[in-house]
């Protein structure tokens, strides 16, 4: 039992500040598994699916652009 306790009574008495570093942690976590899957993934590509990945993603980009300057008036 006081081991229980002593792993539970810091979390309750510090809720707050246990939940944010215990998020913290696990998106920390996140963002690495999913660089890493990212990486794997693009080097399972073929160098045309690559070019396709490029192609899209710069397609992307101009759409936002031009969609920003639509809409606020602004130079991209």
């Amino acid at each position: 039992m006081e081991t229980i306790t002593a792993v539970i009574e810091p979390l309750w008495t510090n809720a707050e500040t246990s939940t944010a570093v215990n998020t913290e942690m696990l998106m920390a976590k996140m963002k690495a598994q999913s660089i890493t899957m990212a990486v794997d993934f693009y080097a399972a590509t073929t160098a045309e699916q690559r070019a396709h990945f490029w192609n899209r993603l710069h397609n992307y980009r101009n759409d936002f652009r031009l969609l920003a300057k639509l809409e606020t008036g602004a130079s991209c």
